[in-house]
């Protein structure tokens, strides 16, 4: 059990200290060119998701057995972390689909992984 929450604990740590360095390295590009806010959304996006999946795939190889009832879990986990940290600024798409692209990812891989 205790393996199990470091595994989750890490992910978390990984995704999020992600978010923060894209936040920073976005900003200061920001700071220097001028960027279309559509386009700062498309990156953001695209380098949450990409972060998403890159952490799917750390997971899976941590964990061994029951990697579906896992990763649901670590999803809905990661939806409330979510739902309290944007709770001002609650985007129902990105709410729901960066839990459900971890869960498919870590579906595919263990497919693959067979």
């Amino acid at each position: 059990m205790k393996t199990y929450v470091k595994i989750y604990g890490k992910t978390y740590s990984f995704i999020f200290a992600v978010f923060i360095v894209i936040s920073i390295i976005l900003a200061t590009i920001i700071s220097f060119i001028q960027i279309p806010n559509t386009m700062y959304n498309i990156i953001v996006q695209t380098l949450s998701y990409v972060t998403i999946i890159v952490s799917a795939f750390y997971f899976y190889k941590q964990i061994n057995n029951k990697l579906l009832l896992h990763s649901c879990f670590f999803a809905l986990i990661y939806l409330l972390l979510i739902l309290l940290l944007q709770f001002n600024n609650i985007q129902l798409v990105t709410l729901i689909t960066r839990p459900l692209t971890f869960i498919i990812t870590s579906i595919v891989l263990s497919y693959i992984g067979r």
